[in-house]
């Protein structure tokens, strides 16, 4: 599997074994830094959104190669800003502005999780090489 914590996990969670690694298989075709929210990828791959985000947490809990994030999206443009910058913005300086617009931010805005893949995925294999027939 592409994650170090995908055979650990499918080990201890049997109930999870196909799950685990139908995701491991959907990230291992992301590049590092995606960000993926797990609600979108449960609509793409035909599975229960909270198994998913089930899943994603528990790899991300146990490794670096993924990682938990939450976010604010901005109701100017649609931008998601990182919710703890947000938080401590609001806190310290009462005000805090969207990153893609500048616009400020209200307080209150609802938070989601978001997964960052933080590793490359593996080479895609060598084609073979010498003669190849026609």
């Amino acid at each position: 599997m592409f994650l170090a914590g995908s055979e650990r996990l499918a080990a201890e969670k049997p109930q999870w074994r196909e799950l685990v690694g139908r995701v491991d298989g959907e990230l291992a075709t992301m590049r590092k830094g995606a960000e993926i929210d797990p609600a979108i990828l449960a609509r793409i791959m035909k599975v229960d959104p909270f198994d998913l985000e089930n899943v994603l947490r528990a790899l991300a809990g146990d490794e670096s190669d993924l990682s938990e994030r939450q976010r604010v999206v901005c109701p100017s443009c649609r931008t998601p800003n990182d919710a703890d910058r947000y938080a401590k913005q609001l806190a310290g300086e009462g005000e805090s502005r969207c990153t893609g617009c500048d616009e400020p931010l209200p307080s209150g805005l609802p938070r989601s999780t978001v997964f960052v893949l933080e590793v490359d995925p593996p080479p895609a294999p060598e084609p073979p090489r010498g003669n190849v027939p026609i």
